[in-house]
């Protein structure tokens, strides 16, 4: 973990990052032209990013700006890594709940530090809108299942909170709404069941509210009718297997992963485990749900798309999820001393190679990601006769429309953004 975040704080740059230009530089600059605090708060509410409302990155980036006067990156970044300590933390809590032994529990935990502090999932890690995005709307959302399986007027409060900063951050955390209420139906809690929906009915308005119809990528306007339509099953377990793609870019082997996962968990459904550990089974099943949300949203641009940086930690989350449901059914109870059980040693044994396999990728990536974007902020601050109007940024083009008309409005959004943000005082770029 010590050897996870030293690499990151390095490797942190105050060089904003593709969507950065437009999810912060671009917010900030429209909320300092805003007249008056309501006009503020409108915008606020009203922004959007893709088909998403990201309110929770946006409230950092404000509360960022207006402390320190400008908008720092490498800060963001470095705060937003702190959320995989913060699911590593959660993943303890729901661990081993009724363990007794002083050595069993953290013996059996070993593995999970090790799938959770790698560099598989580089894409959300550095980079301030997909951490405040990504890695804590998982946060808040696994929290606010746990605390929905936990009893008391303090566990439901934090649930909710939850419930509410999981869809502030990720338009996925929306998935915790219909399943919320299945956790208060099964435990026939109808009194939470009215509170629940009630501040679900708020966060939908919120979300409703100058809410704009986004066309995906590929130009197609996904609606709920379009994205069930075009549903595509074998892009679920290719996102749910999707950890394996470090070892395998065949989109088959993520698929047979994530067939193994789903008939693992459905087998420790019939074995009744969701009612000896239902924080544990309900948060694999909103992983699942939130990557049938994926299928319908970016399903339009290819099954390999599943298997993207940014889209498998819930992939690892789930082999995180099996691991423990495995120990808690299979190997707290087994009599052999942990040191001499070939089981145990080839669980922990996989974890560790992973995580070094995942570690020297991921750096690679990083590295190359930095260099990338300081040599475009180079480029841009000392422009040449031969390159006089130069992109601020790399931009990573979809597929099949490289230098398409979108692609260069992009490209001239984030110059022009970028140039507004250091007018206005609100971004400094670094000198290079």
């Amino acid at each position: 973990m010590l050897l996870f975040y030293a690499f990151l704080l390095r490797q942190a740059v105050d060089i904003p990052n593709l969507d950065d230009y437009d999810t912060i530089l671009a917010f900030l600059n429209k909320l300092a032209a805003a007249p008056s605090i309501s006009a503020k708060l409108s915008w606020f509410l009203a922004s959007q990013n893709s088909e998403f409302k990201l309110l929770f990155l946006h409230g950092a980036a404000w509360l960022q700006a207006g402390l320190l006067g400008h908008i720092e990156f490498a800060v963001l970044s470095v705060l937003g890594n702190g959320f995989a300590l913060a699911l590593a933390y959660l993943v303890w809590k729901m661990f081993l709940p009724a363990s007794k032994g002083v050595s069993v529990r953290p013996a059996l935990f070993i593995p999970v530090p090790w799938l959770i502090f790698q560099l598989e999932y580089w894409d959300d890690l550095d980079w301030a809108t997909n951490e405040f995005q990504h890695l804590a709307g998982l946060v808040f959302s696994l929290a606010a299942v746990f605390f929905l399986t936990r009893s008391g007027k303090l566990a439901f409060g934090l649930a909710v909170a939850g419930m509410v900063l999981g869809i502030a951050s990720d338009g996925d955390g929306l998935a915790i709404i219909p399943l919320g209420l299945l956790i208060l139906a099964v435990g026939r809690r109808w009194k939470g069941i009215l509170t629940w929906s009630g501040f679900s009915a708020g966060c939908i308005a919120v979300y409703a509210y100058h809410y704009r119809a986004i066309p995906s990528p590929t130009g197609a306007h996904r609606t709920l009718v379009s994205m069930a339509m075009g549903f595509k099953p074998i892009y679920v377990l290719a996102c749910m297997g999707g950890a394996i793609g470090l070892f395998s870019r065949s989109v088959w082997a993520s698929v047979l992963l994530g067939i193994l996962l789903l008939s693992f968990f459905l087998w420790m459904l019939s074995r009744g485990y969701a009612g000896r550990n239902p924080a544990v089974y309900y948060n694999a099943l909103f992983l699942t749900i939130t990557m049938a949300g994926v299928a319908g949203l970016r399903g339009d641009l290819g099954v390999e798309q599943s298997m993207t940086s940014r889209y498998t930690i819930y992939s690892v989350m789930l082999l995180v999820f099996a691991w423990v449901a495995a120990a808690e059914e299979f190997f707290q109870r087994r009599k052999k001393p942990f040191l001499h059980d070939g089981l145990y040693l080839l669980a922990v044994s996989a974890a560790v190679l992973f995580s070094l396999a995942a570690d020297l990728a991921g750096t690679y990536a990083i590295v190359k990601r930095n260099r990338m974007l300081t040599q475009a902020m180079t480029v841009y601050e000392h422009p040449t006769p031969d390159a006089p109007n130069p992109y601020p940024s790399p931009i990573y083009a979809i597929p099949g429309q490289a230098g398409s008309a979108p692609i260069v409005e992009q490209r001239e959004r984030f110059r022009e953004e970028l140039a507004k943000s250091v007018s206005l005082g609100i971004y400094k770029p670094p000198r290079l």
